[in-house]
């Protein structure tokens, strides 16, 4: 059975977990969508947090990761490395990024580093529910 995970700053939200219902939309849509994956980022994205970026689900079917940064205010070189090789990873994998509620100061981090660019300003979203309709259309157009 799928369930959420919760690791120190990044909690990883495969389906609804049995005791927690933070976000209900979000999760009864979990359930219902294998292809999706949301890591939520609770709090500042420093070494000791990125390990856990690092563990993208290899061959089982994932193709968008939802990246939920609505806690995340900060985020130091090591978060920055990280995601970098998240996205080599996704883009070897086939998986695509989206970035939801990110706040300006990791935003202009991200522009510095070149990963704005590298996951594209459509994969930026305002609000998970944006994040949702573009990982719906990513999956859509994939099933075609």
């Amino acid at each position: 059975e799928k369930a959420g995970v919760q690791d120190g700053a990044i909690e990883v939200y495969f389906a609804p977990p049995d005791d927690v219902c933070v976000y209900p939309a979000l999760l009864d849509y979990l359930d219902t969508h294998d292809a999706l994956l949301v890591y939520e980022i609770n709090g500042p994205l420093f070494f000791a947090a990125t390990d856990k970026l690092l563990d993208l689900p290899r061959d089982d079917g994932l193709k968008v990761l939802i990246l939920r940064a609505s806690n995340l205010q900060y985020m130091d070189s090591s978060a920055i490395h990280s995601l970098e090789k998240l996205v080599e990873d996704a883009k070897v994998d086939g998986v695509t990024l989206i970035f939801s509620h990110i706040h300006a100061e990791p935003l202009v981090r991200l522009q510095k580093a070149g990963l704005y660019d590298a996951i594209g300003e459509e994969n930026f979203c305002h609000h998970i529910d944006e994040a949702l309709a573009r990982a719906e259309a990513i999956l859509a157009e994939e099933a075609k």
